[in-house]
């Protein structure tokens, strides 16, 4: 009875998914963030073509959306530090259990 429940639960959220995928593509969700992507690089164009034409110095940087997100914060180089800590572990282990085997075997 207990294999049926699970069977169920997951049919329910497989079925939640699938709905809010369907809702995200039907109500074009993506291609309205796709849309407003390419305004802002038109208006970029834009500006840089006005730019040039007036003579000024162009950098490319000052018409490039910065997109990159700075992640850094006490809790995610916490998850780095424990991250690191355990594939350290993890790698020493492994490596101990082959150097136990092979001197198993070559005994």
């Amino acid at each position: 009875m207990g294999k049926l429940k699970d069977g169920k639960f997951l049919l329910i959220v497989a079925f939640a998914m699938f709905t809010c995928l369907y809702l995200i593509t039907s109500g074009n969700y993506y291609e309205y963030q796709v849309r407003e992507k390419t305004n802002l690089t038109e208006e970029s164009i834009k500006q840089f073509e006005k730019d040039v034409s007036e003579g000024k110095n162009v950098d490319i940087n000052d018409y490039l959306e910065n997109t990159n997100k700075d992640l850094n914060n006490k809790l995610s180089n916490l998850n780095k530090d424990i991250s690191n800590k355990i594939s350290s572990a993890f790698g020493s282990s492994i490596k101990y259990i082959f150097e136990s085997i092979g001197k198993a075997i070559s005994d």
